[in-house]
C-alpha cells in the first residue's frame, strides 16, 4: 500500500433488499472474481453502474445512500469522504465475510472499525472520486496552530537577545544598576528560556507532523497533544514576562520611550504572529496539498501537512518581527508622551534662585562667563537638568558654556 488518500463515491447505484440466503459473487469486468458473500434478511445488495454486484447490512446502506427522487430501485451516494490506500501490487486478504482478492492499482478502503474491503482500480475510477478538499484539509489540521505560539517565542526570545548583544544596547548599564539589576538578569533569563523551549518545540512538533502526514496517521497521542498546549501557553507566557520586565526596567529609570516600545513589541510581536501564521499555514497547505496531488509517492495529505508546517514557522517568525517591528513605532507614537507624563508625576520642580549662580568648576574665579543671573536661570535649568533615563539636550549658545565644558554642580 502506499500513502492514503480520501475517496468520495458519486455512481449512483441500483439496488434491491435481500429475502436472506443469496449467494452474491462480484465479478469484475475483466473475469476477475473479487470476493463471494451470503446475504442476511435485510442486506441490500447492489449493482454499480460497471455491473459487479455485493451486499453490505441495511443499516450501513441507509448511512451511505439515499433514494434518487423519480426512479424505483436508483440511490446515489450520500457525503462519506472515507480513507483509502493505493494498492502497488496484487493482494489477497480475509474480510468479515470471506476471503477477498485486488489487483495491482486497486485501492484498499477503511469503511469504518473494523471495515475494510478493496475496490478494483478500473471499477474505482468509474465510481469514485479523489476529495481533495477533505485531504487539503486533513493536511493542514496534522499542522495545527499549536505550533504558532512556541514559534512566536522562537522568534521574540532570539530577536530580544540579538538587541541586547548590540553596542549601543541599554542590557550592561541595567545589570550594573543595583535597582535594575535583578530585572535584567530574570529578563536575560526568560529570553534564553524563550529561546530553548520554541526551538525544541518546534523542532519536536514539526518531526510529529511529517511523521503524522507520511505514515497516514490522524491524530496524534493524546499525551502529546498535552504537551504541545502546555508548552504553547508556556511560550506565550514568557513572551509577556519579557515585556512586563523591559517596561519595569524603563519604569525604573522613567524612561516613557523604551516602556512604550516594551509594550508595542510585545502586543505587536504576539498579534503578528499569530496573524503570520494562521495565514502561512492556510495559504501554503492548499498550495501543498494542490502540489502534493500531482507527485507521485507524496499526496495531497503530506504535501498540505508539510506546506501548512513550513509556511506556518516562516509565516509566524516574518509576522512576529514585523508585528513588533510595527507595535513598537505605533506605540511610540500613542504611548510614550503618557508615560512620560506618568513617571514623572511626582517629581518636584527643578530648584529656582533670586540670586546669580554659580556653574563654573569648583576652583574657578567667578566672572561674566561663569555667572548665571536669575533672568537667565531658567535656560540653564531646562537645558542642563534632563529628565532620567533621557539623553541630555543640545548645547544652548549661551556664554556660561564657554567657561564649563562639563558643568557638575550649581552653588
Amino acid at each position: 500500500p502506499t500513502r492514503t488518500i480520501t475517496i468520495q463515491k458519486t455512481a449512483a447505484v441500483s439496488a434491491i433488499q435481500a429475502r436472506g440466503g443469496e449467494v452474491i459473487e462480484t465479478v469484475m469486468k475483466n473475469g476477475l472474481v473479487e470476493t463471494t458473500n451470503t446475504a442476511k434478511p435485510g442486506d441490500f445488495i447492489i449493482t454499480n453502474p460497471t455491473g459487479e454486484k455485493y451486499s453490505i447490512s441495511g443499516g450501513k446502506f441507509m448511512s451511505r445512500y439515499d433514494p434518487v427522487e423519480g426512479t424505483s430501485g436508483k440511490y446515489a451516494p450520500k457525503i462519506n469522504p472515507l480513507q483509502a490506500m493505493r494498492l502497488s501490487e496484487d493482494v489477497a486478504f480475509k474480510t468479515r465475510w470471506g476471503a477477498m482478492n485486488v489487483q495491482k492499482g486497486g485501492v484498499l478502503v477503511h469503511g469504518g472499525p473494523g471495515d475494510w474491503y478493496g475496490i478494483q482500480g478500473a471499477e474505482f475510477r468509474e465510481t469514485y472520486s479523489l476529495n481533495y478538499k477533505h485531504d487539503i484539509q486533513q493536511g493542514i489540521a496534522m499542522a495545527d496552530q499549536s505550533l504558532i505560539a512556541p514559534t512566536i517565542g522562537l522568534a521574540m526570545s532570539s530577536y530580544a537577545l540579538y538587541q541586547k548583544l548590540q553596542p549601543e544596547s541599554r542590557t550592561a548599564l541595567d545589570l550594573a544598576s543595583k535597582g535594575t539589576r535583578t530585572l535584567a538578569q530574570t529578563g536575560i533569563g526568560l529570553n534564553v528560556s524563550g529561546l530553548l523551549l520554541g526551538s525544541s518545540h518546534v523542532a519536536i512538533k514539526s518531526s510529529q507532523t511529517m511523521h503524522m502526514a507520511w505514515i497516514s496517521r490522524a491524530a496524534i497521542n493524546g499525551n502529546l497533544q498535552t504537551f504541545n498546549q502546555v508548552a504553547g501557553g508556556a511560550a506565550i507566557a514568557i513572551q509577556l514576562g519579557m515585556g512586563a520586565i523591559e517596561f519595569e526596567i524603563a519604569r525604573e529609570n522613567k524612561d516613557a520611550d523604551r516602556a512604550s516600545a516594551a509594550v508595542g513589541t510585545t502586543v505587536g510581536g504576539i498579534t503578528g504572529g499569530i496573524a503570520g501564521g494562521t495565514a502561512g499555514t492556510k495559504l501554503c497547505g492548499l498550495g501543498g496539498g494542490v502540489l502534493g496531488s500531482f507527485v507521485p509517492g507524496i499526496g495531497t495529505i503530506t504535501g498540505a501537512a508539510t506546506g501548512a508546517t513550513i509556511c506556518g514557522i516562516g509565516g509566524t517568525i516574518l509576522g512576529s518581527l514585523t508585528g513588533g517591528e510595527i507595535g513598537r513605532r505605533v506605540s511610540r507614537w500613542a504611548l510614550r508622551d503618557a508615560l512620560d507624563e506618568f513617571f514623572h508625576r511626582d517629581d518636584k520642580p527643578a530648584p529656582r534662585s533670586s540670586e546669580p549662580i554659580f556653574i563654573g568648576r569648583r576652583g574657578d574665579a567667578p566672572s561674566a562667563l561663569n555667572v548665571l543671573p536669575p533672568t537667565e536661570q531658567d535656560i540653564f535649568l531646562d537645558f542642563y537638568v534632563p529628565r532620567r533615563g533621557q539623553a541630555a539636550p543640545p548645547t544652548p549658545a549661551i556664554p556660561f558654556k564657554q567657561a564649563s565644558p562639563q558643568p557638575a554642580w550649581l552653588h
